[in-house]
């Protein structure tokens, strides 16, 4: 085969396979659009939206939750109660205190005496006493609260504490004034007070269980309950028209998607069908291997071909076969300069650790080299020392040689005077 028709064959193979793969990528869109298409169809479905019909219960629990909320915790109503009782218990604690320490007579008939006998510091203490007494009396029914915080805590035990004191020094006043019936009225009081209190709230939590609507709310009850009434007919006959309304539009609807996804399915299938032609064509072409047949080969050998380094399919696969090759030795000998570098690497580290030791190595020489210096120039010294010190001696011993022998001259000399005296004078 000539190269133009090398060319030629594996431009028609190429164009071959790029067609297969487009017509199965565009049968697989089709096939995703057509069943989107069935999806919608199976999953269209009538909805209603009605007005609403509740609108009874919701007013109904509006006004019973207001009716809760009213006597559920009924604080306002004891508030009521006792702001008056504290308003009479202080009136009635302000005539007494006039009547007791104004000495009247009125309530208590024998002050004049009992505040004759008493110091002032005693009067006082007795009036600060009767005022507690009074004061947490009126106060102490407040305390009733289901939640206190801990301040209204601290300052009801106190009062509680002030009443009982308060209690005892009223009672010593009391008893010397004949005024016990009123010591007596005040727990009373007190007592009186704790348990209205207590019924109030009993009959206001029991009333809040029942509750109870005004004529405008019961108006208003049946207002919403004809309205929702008048919903649910509306609702029965507006579902019915709008199922019918939407039963008309979903026939259309219905024929126009199954339409479309059959249309799409069949669309689907002809480019399927296309697809597997051009496969075929593929697959029945003898231009190339079927290792070969993939569009980077063919491009890579039209490459070769193309650009004069091969005449033929043969000869462009031979060198396709050979930069494959190169390739894998290009990747080989990257492997072993990967492998090179690294050992390099690991060399260089250890020759740096290498000299570093060497030169740790040097410097400890150097210093001993520089001990050593310094024992030998010592030691040097102490020979040069040493010699010195052996010349004085020889030189001393040799002066001590000479005196020595120039005595032994000496005494030699004067033996032979001596004897040739005692010669020539015998």
């Amino acid at each position: 085969m000539s190269r133009e028709s090398d060319v030629k064959a594996l431009k028609q193979l190429k164009n071959d396979m790029l067609d297969a793969a487009g017509y199965a990528k565009l049968s697989k869109q089709e096939s995703d659009r057509g069943h989107e298409y069935r999806r919608e169809i199976e999953n269209t479905k009538f909805v209603f939206k009605p007005l609403p019909t509740n609108q009874e219960e919701v007013v109904r629990n509006g006004f019973v939750q207001g009716w809760k909320e009213k006597y559920g915790n009924p604080i306002k109503q004891k508030r009521s109660f006792l702001i008056v009782y504290s308003i009479v218990v202080l009136a009635l604690s302000a005539f007494l205190l006039v009547d007791l320490f104004g000495q009247l007579g009125i309530v208590f008939r024998e002050t004049q005496a009992f505040f004759a006998e008493e110091s002032s510091i005693e009067w006082l203490l007795l009036l600060v006493g009767t005022v507690a007494f009074f004061g947490t009396t009126a106060y102490l029914p407040w305390g009733l609260k289901e939640k206190k915080d801990e301040a209204e805590k601290i300052t009801f035990r106190y009062a509680a504490i002030g009443f009982g004191v308060g209690g005892f020094l009223f009672g010593y006043t009391a008893y010397h004034t004949n005024g016990m019936l009123v010591l007596f009225a005040y727990p009373v009081f007190l007592v009186v007070g704790l348990v209205v209190c207590l019924i109030i709230h009993g009959v206001c939590v029991s009333k809040s269980k029942r509750p109870k609507f005004t004529a405008e709310q019961q108006e208003a009850l049946d207002a919403a309950k004809q309205h929702d009434s008048d919903n649910a007919e509306s609702n029965a006959v507006n579902e019915v028209k709008e199922k019918e309304k939407w039963d008309a539009w979903w026939a259309v609807r219905h024929e126009e998607l199954k339409e479309k996804m059959i249309y799409h399915w069949e669309q689907s299938d002809v480019a399927a069908e296309k697809a597997e032609t051009y496969l075929e064509k593929v697959r029945s072409s003898d231009t190339l291997g079927a290792g070969e047949k993939n569009v980077e080969t063919v491009d890579w050998l039209l490459h070769f071909i193309q650009s004069r380094r091969a005449d033929s399919i043969k000869e462009a696969l031979h060198e396709l076969d050979k930069m494959q090759q190169n390739e894998k030795i290009l990747e080989i000998e990257r492997e072993k300069y990967e492998l090179a570098v690294q050992k390099a690497r690991q060399e260089e580290a250890a020759r740096r650790e290498q000299l570093a030791m060497e030169r740790r190595h040097q410097m400890e020489m150097e210093a001993q080299a520089r001990r050593n210096a310094d024992i030998q120039s010592q030691i040097a010294a102490n020979t040069a020392a040493m010699r010195d010190s052996a010349d004085r001696m020889r030189r001393d011993a040799a002066s001590r040689a000479y005196a020595s022998a120039e005595t032994q001259a000496r005494i030699a000399s004067e033996l032979s005077a001596i004897r040739l005296h005692d010669y020539y004078n015998s």
